[in-house]
C-alpha cells in the first residue's frame, strides 16, 4: 500500500452525509483536532465535550488527539465535577481505543496530583500490558515543568526503579550506501564533525547570542533599521522638513489604523464568543451540539496580535506594492502563517518551553566551542544526549490549520479590515481626503477572490514618507538568519529553529505531508547532511556590502544589479472633447502599462532595500542559516531575505565567517574562481584560466583598490559583485607577503556541467552523453549547449540542401545561445510548447520576422532539438521516457512515490484540483480552487510530466547529501547550491575528489532496479499484469564506465 493510501485509511473520519456535524462535514482528524483545540484553548470544555459525545454517537471515526486535550484541559481544572469529567473521558478513550503515550502521561499526572499511589500502580501495568513505556512518561507527553516536576516526584515514591528518559531516535536499517560511514570507529568517523567557533565566538558571547535569539523567535519577529536613502537626500530645507512631516504623519496614521481594528476585532471577538452560549441547530434541523464556525478561531490571539498582523501583512505591503494589489487568497495564506505562529509561540510560553529550551541549548552550545566534545559527536547526537540530561519533555501539542479555517480567518479579517480602515486626515497633503476609503476592490468573477488595490494618492504619500533614514523594517523571525547555531534535525516535526514550528519537508499543508512520509528510522544521513550544512557560520563581507549600498542610495545600477528607484508616475490621463475614443484608449493603455512596469521596479526596489537592511543589521554578527527540504528532497534556507541562494548581489556581500589559510594550491583556486564568475573563457583549460588571471593582475588589484573610481574593469562581468569580493581576496593575498599563510574566508565554487543531463547520462551508461556533459576526462571543457547547436546545424544544413524554405531561412542562425534555454530545460520536463517559445524569444532579438514565420521556424529548431537529444542521450531519452511512462500507470489510483537511496520518501503533491464554496461577508459566496488536497485523485497530467525532472532532482539531492557527509567526516568545509558545491580555497581539491567519488557510490546503486522494486512493492496489487512487465522491463544501458568521472577535470568545476 502506497503511504497515502495508508495515511488516509488511518487518518480519515467517515465523511457520510448522515455523519456530517454542522454546516461542513469532517474531512479529517486534524479539522476536528483543530476545532477542539481551540475551545479548549477557550475555556469551553462543555462544548468541546458535547462534540466528542456527539462525534460517538454518530459513530465518527475518534483519535488520541481528539480527546488528550480535553483530558490535559480537565485534570488542571479546579472547577468542581471536573474530575468526575476527566474520569468518564478516560472511559471513553479506553471504549475506543483511543489511548496513547500522551493519555497515559495525563492520568499518571491527574493521580499524582490526588496522591493516588494504587492508581498510579495499576495505570503503569496497564501502561505495560499495551505495549507503552512507562519510563517516557515525563519526556514523551505535553507534561509543562511543573507538572513534569509533580509526576517526577511521585514516581520515585512508587515506583522508585523506574528512570525516566528521552525516547530515542528511531534507526532502522541504513541506506547501503550509508553503511560503511556509519560502521566506522568511532574515533575514526567522528574527527573534525563541528566546525569551532573558537577563534571567532566564545561560549559566553554564544549563550548571549541565545537569549538575543529567543528574544526574537517569541517575538515573532524583528525591527530592523532601514537603509533607505537619508534626509540628505533632500533638495532643500522645506523639502527635508516636508518629508520628517510626512513620515511623522505615516506613523500617526498606521497607530490610527492599528486602534481601529483593535476595537473591531473585540467587538468580533465578544460575538463570536456569545455564539457559543447559544443552542444549535444541525443541518437536519435537530437541536444538538454542532460544530462553531471556524471563525472561532479569531478568538484565539489577542485583538492587539490581530490588529499587528493585519498592519504589517496586509496594509503596509499593499502600500507597498501599490497599483498591482494583492488577491485576497493570497492574503489569506499570508495572514494565516502569521497567525498560526504567533499560536504556536503563545502555546509554549505559556507552558515554559522556552525556558526549558534555553537550558538544553546553552547545554548543547558547548559542541561549538570545546574540541573534545565536537570531534566525538555530530550536531544531532549531541542535542540528543543534551535532552537526555534534562528532565522536561520538549514536546507541545499544536494544531496545524488546515485551509478552511486559515481561509474562514482571512475572509473574515479582510472585511474588518476593509470596512474599517479610512483615508488618513492629512493636512500636509491635500490630495488626500479623509473619510474615503484606502483601498478599492476590483472581482475577476462573481466567485472568484477579489484583488484589493490601495488609493492611489496614499500610496505616492507613503513612498515618499517611507523614504526617510532611520525608518524601521519589520520581518517575520522566521524569515531571518540566526543567531546561533541551527538546531540540529533529529526527527521530521523538529530542527532549524529553536521556538518556531518548522517541518523537515517544506510543502503546502505541512503537517499532513510529514505525517505520510513519517520517520522511517533512515533518516539519519539526511538530518547529518542536512545539519551540516547549516551548521556552516557566516558572516557579512561589509567593503562590498557598503558599496552596494552606496550604488542603492544613489539611485541604483542596472549594470550592477542594483535596482533603481522608481520615477514619479503623473496622474492617470483625464478625458477631453480633444481626444478621439481611439487616442483616449492609448493614452489610457499607455499610463496603465507605465504603472505596472513602475510597480515592477518599486517591487523589485523594495525587495533589495529589505535584503540590504537585513545585511547591514547582521553586520558585525556572526549568522547561520538552517536548511530545509522539499519534498523531492533538495535543501534550502530558511531565511528568504539573506542567504546564499540569491543573486550575486546576496552572494557577494556574504563570506564564511570562519577562514583557512590558502595554503600551496589556495590562490591559484580564488584566481580560476575570479574568471570564472567573469563568465569569460568558459571553453578553456583551469591552467588557461589561471595564465588568463595571471595577465589580467593588474586590472584585478586596480579594481580592488578603486571599485567606484577606477577604470571598473569588474563592472560589465557576468557576476560583478562576486568578482570585487574575489579581486579584494586576491589583493589582500599577495599583498600579505606570504598567500600560503593569508587566511580566506570567500567561498569556491563547484558547479556540476549541466548536472542534471549528467545524472541521466550516468543512469544509462550513455558514453557519447557522457562525453557532452563532462563525465569522461578531456583536456578542455566540452559545452553541451555547443555540441547540440552542432548537431542541430548538421540537421538543418542537410535539410537546407534537399530544399527546405524553412531549413533555409535559418542559414547562420543557429547558435549555442538559441538552443540554450531549452536544452537546459529538456531535463526538467519542459513541453514542445514552451520550448518553442523559449527558441521564439531568441529568435526574435536576431530577426524582424513576422508572428507566423517565428512560429514556423521555432517549431522546426525545436523538432531538430528533440532529434539531436535522441541521438546524443539515447539511453537517457529511453529512461526519462519509462519515468514518465511508470508515472502514468502509477497516478491512476495513486500520487507516485519513492525512496531516495538515501532513504528519504518523497511523494508529488499534484492532486486533481476542486473547488470549495465558501459564505464571507467580504464576498458573499465565493469559490475557492486546490490542488493539493490530499483526499482528492492525482493529476495524471502533472504526475506524469513531474516525475522525470523530480526524480532526477532526488538524486542531485542524493549526491549533495553524501557529499556533505564526507566532507564533514574529513573537516572540510561544505555548503550548496543545489548542484553548485563551496568550499575554502584551500579544500577545493579535497572536495572534488569527495563528490566525484560519491557520484561514482550514487551510481554504482541498481537505482532503476530499486525504484522499479519499490513500484511493485507499494503498487503491485493494483497493477495489471502488463503494467507489472512494464515495470520489471528495465531500459536498457550504455557501456559507460563511470569510474572515469574520478579523472574529469570538468565533471565539476
Amino acid at each position: 500500500m502506497s503511504k497515502v493510501s495508508e495515511y488516509l485509511s488511518k487518518r480519515m473520519v467517515d465523511t457520510k452525509p448522515r455523519n456530517k456535524l454542522g454546516q461542513y462535514p469532517v474531512y479529517s482528524e486534524k479539522h476536528l483536532v483543530c476545532v477542539l483545540d481551540a475551545l479548549v484553548t477557550l475555556g469551553k470544555l462543555e462544548a468541546a465535550w458535547d462534540i466528542v459525545l456527539s462525534c460517538q454517537q454518530s459513530r465518527i471515526k475518534l483519535f488520541p488527539d481528539t480527546i488528550n486535550g480535553l483530558l490535559w484541559a480537565w485534570v488542571e481544572s479546579s472547577r468542581q465535577g471536573d474530575n468526575d469529567k476527566f474520569m468518564r473521558a478516560w472511559e471513553l478513550a479506553s471504549e475506543n481505543k483511543i489511548i496513547n503515550q500522551d493519555s497515559y502521561s495525563c492520568k499518571i499526572y491527574f493521580h499524582s496530583k490526588h496522591y493516588q499511589y494504587e492508581e498510579i500502580q495499576e495505570t503503569l501495568t496497564q501502561m505495560k500490558e499495551g505495549g507503552f513505556e512507562p519510563e517516557y512518561i515525563v519526556k514523551k507527553s505535553r507534561l509543562t515543568p511543573h507538572q513534569a516536576r509533580i509526576v517526577t516526584d511521585t514516581l520515585k515514591r512508587v515506583a522508585p526503579t523506574l528512570t525516566q528518559k528521552y525516547p530515542p531516535q528511531r534507526e532502522g536499517p541504513l541506506p547501503s550506501m550509508l553503511t560503511e560511514l556509519y560502521s566506522e570507529e568511532r574515533n575514526e568517523f567522528s574527527r573534525n564533525k563541528i566546525p569551532p567557533l573558537n577563534d571567532i565566538l566564545s561560549f559566553t558571547e554564544l549563550s548571549n547570542c541565545l537569549d538575543e535569539q529567543l528574544q526574537t523567535e517569541r517575538a515573532g519577529y524583528s525591527d530592523i533599521t532601514s537603509v533607505a536613502p537619508p534626509y540628505s537626500a533632500a533638495k532643500s530645507k522645506v523639502m527635508l522638513e516636508m518629508r520628517i512631516s510626512k513620515f511623522k504623519a505615516l506613523q500617526e496614521t498606521i497607530q490610527n489604523w492599528k486602534n481601529e481594528l483593535i476595537k473591531a476585532i473585540k467587538e468580533e471577538q465578544t460575538l463570536l464568543l456569545s455564539e457559543l452560549d447559544l443552542p444549535q441547530l444541525d443541518t437536519q434541523g435537530r437541536t444538538g451540539p454542532v460544530l462553531p464556525r471556524d471563525t472561532l478561531f479569531l478568538c484565539l490571539l489577542p485583538p492587539e496580535t490581530w490588529a499587528e498582523i493585519m498592519i504589517h501583512q496586509v496594509a503596509l505591503p499593499l502600500l507597498s506594492l501599490g497599483v498591482n494589489g494583492l488577491s485576497t487568497f493570497q492574503l489569506n495564506n499570508v495572514i494565516g502563517e502569521a497567525a498560526w505562529h504567533r499560536y504556536v509561540i503563545n502555546k509554549k510560553d505559556k507552558t515554559g518551553l522556552f525556558t526549558d529550551l534555553s537550558a538544553m541549548y546553552n547545554d548543547y552550545c558547548r559542541i561549538f566551542t570545546n574540541s573534545a566534545i565536537s570531534s566525538n559527536y555530530s550536531s544531532r547526537e549531541y542535542w540528543q544526549q543534551v535532552i537526555q540530561q534534562h528532565s522536561n519533555s520538549l514536546d507541545i501539542h499544536y494544531a496545524i490549520w488546515p485551509h478552511r479555517v486559515i481561509d474562514s480567518i482571512g475572509f473574515h479579517l479582510l472585511y474588518l479590515f476593509v470596512n474599517t480602515l479610512s483615508m488618513p486626515r492629512l493636512d500636509i497633503d491635500p490630495e488626500i481626503k479623509t473619510g474615503k476609503p484606502f483601498y478599492y476592490l476590483r472581482l475577476k468573477g462573481v466567485k472568484e477572490p477579489a484583488t484589493i488595490y490601495p488609493n492611489e494618492k496614499l500610496v505616492r504619500f507613503f513612498r515618499n514618507a517611507s523614504r526617510v533614514n532611520k525608518a524601521t523594517i519589520r520581518i517575520p523571525a522566521i524569515a531571518l538568519p540566526t543567531l546561533i547555531p541551527p538546531k540540529p534535525w533529529c526527527s521530521i516535526r523538529d530542527g532549524g529553529l529553536l521556538g518556531l514550528p518548522t517541518f523537515l519537508v517544506r510543502v503546502t499543508e505541512g503537517g499532513h505531508h510529514q505525517e505520510i512520509i513519517g520517520d522511517n528510522g533512515k533518516l539519519r544521513g539526511v538530518f547529518d547532511a542536512l545539519n551540516y550544512l547549516g551548521d556552516c557560520p557566516w558572516r557579512i563581507n561589509k567593503p562590498i556590502l557598503d558599496n552596494v549600498i552606496k550604488i542603492f542610495r544613489a539611485g541604483g545600477s542596472d549594470e550592477l544589479g542594483v535596482a533603481k528607484i522608481p520615477e514619479k508616475l503623473e496622474n492617470s490621463p483625464e478625458w477631453s472633447p480633444k481626444l478621439s475614443p481611439n487616442e483616449y484608449f492609448k493614452l489610457k493603455s499607455s499610463h496603465l502599462q507605465e504603472k505596472k512596469a513602475n510597480t515592477e521596479a518599486y517591487s523589485l526596489y523594495m525587495d533589495l532595500l529589505y535584503r540590504l537592511s537585513v545585511a547591514d543589521t547582521f553586520r558585525d554578527r556572526i549568522f547561520w542559516l538552517p536548511h530545509y527540504l522539499d519534498f523531492r528532497g533538495r535543501a534550502y534556507p530558511m531565511s528568504p531575505t539573506l542567504s546564499h541562494m540569491g543573486d550575486d548581489v546576496q552572494r557577494g556581500i556574504m563570506k564564511f565567517a570562519v577562514g583557512k589559510p590558502l595554503g600551496p594550491k589556495g590562490l591559484d583556486w580564488l584566481k580560476i574562481h575570479l574568471i570564472n564568475l567573469t563568465g569569460l573563457y568558459k571553453r578553456t583549460s583551469l591552467q588557461e584560466r589561471l595564465s588568463a588571471a595571471n595577465v589580467l593582475i593588474d586590472e584585478i588589484i586596480e579594481s580592488a583598490d578603486n571599485p567606484m573610481d577606477g577604470r571598473g574593469w569588474w563592472k560589465d562581468k557576468d557576476e560583478p559583485w562576486q568578482v570585487l569580493a574575489v579581486c579584494k581576496e586576491i589583493r589582500d593575498a599577495i599583498s600579505s607577503g606570504d598567500p600560503e599563510n593569508f587566511v580566506s574566508n570567500i567561498p569556491i565554487h563547484q558547479d556540476g556541467s549541466c548536472n542534471g543531463l549528467q545524472h541521466y547520462a550516468a543512469l544509462g551508461r550513455d558514453p557519447i552523453g557522457a562525453q557532452s556533459v563532462n563525465l569522461i576526462p578531456s583536456i578542455v571543457p566540452a559545452d553541451v549547449y555547443t555540441e547540440v547547436a552542432n548537431h542541430v546545424e548538421k540537421f538543418r544544413s542537410q535539410d537546407a540542401k534537399d530544399g527546405s524554405l524553412v531549413a533555409q531561412k535559418l542559414e547562420g542562425l543557429i547558435s549555442r545561445k538559441v538552443v540554450k534555454q531549452p536544452v537546459m530545460t529538456e531535463v526538467y520536463g519542459v513541453t514542445f510548447i514552451g520550448a518553442r517559445l523559449q527558441v521564439e524569444a531568441q529568435l526574435k532579438e536576431l530577426t524582424n520576422w513576422e508572428r507566423s514565420e517565428l512560429f514556423d521556424t521555432s517549431t522546426y529548431i525545436v523538432k531538430l532539438l528533440n532529434k539531436s537529444m535522441a541521438e546524443m542521450f539515447q539511453n537517457a531519452k529511453g529512461i526519462q521516457n519509462w519515468f514518465a511512462q511508470s508515472a502514468s500507470i502509477i497516478a491512476r489510483e495513486s500520487p507516485v512515490e519513492w525512496m531516495t537511496p538515501m532513504g528519504l520518501i518523497c511523494i508529488q503533491p499534484y492532486h486533481k484540483s476542486f473547488s470549495k464554496r465558501i459564505t464571507t461577508k467580504l464576498q458573499k459566496s465565493l469559490s475557492i480552487t486546490y490542488s493539493s488536497e490530499w483526499t482528492k485523485k492525482p493529476n495524471v497530467t502533472r504526475q506524469r510530466s513531474g516525475f522525470p525532472p523530480n526524480f532526477i532532482h532526488s538524486l542531485d539531492s542524493c549526491h549533495m547529501m553524501l557529499t556533505s557527509l564526507n566532507c564533514q567526516r574529513e573537516g572540510v568545509t561544505f555548503v550548496s547550491i543545489h548542484d553548485s558545491y563551496w568550499t575554502h580555497a584551500s579544500t577545493v581539491d579535497a572536495m572534488g575528489r569527495i563528490l566525484r567519488d560519491q557520484f561514482i557510490l550514487l551510481h554504482s546503486q541498481p537505482i532503476l532496479e530499486d525504484l522499479a522494486s519499490h513500484f511493485l512493492s507499494v503498487y503491485g496489487d493494483k497493477l495489471s499484469e502488463k503494467a507489472v512487465t512494464f515495470f520489471k522491463n528495465i531500459p536498457s544501458k550504455g557501456n559507460l564506465d563511470i569510474s572515469q568521472i574520478s579523472d574529469s577535470k570538468y565533471f565539476f568545476s
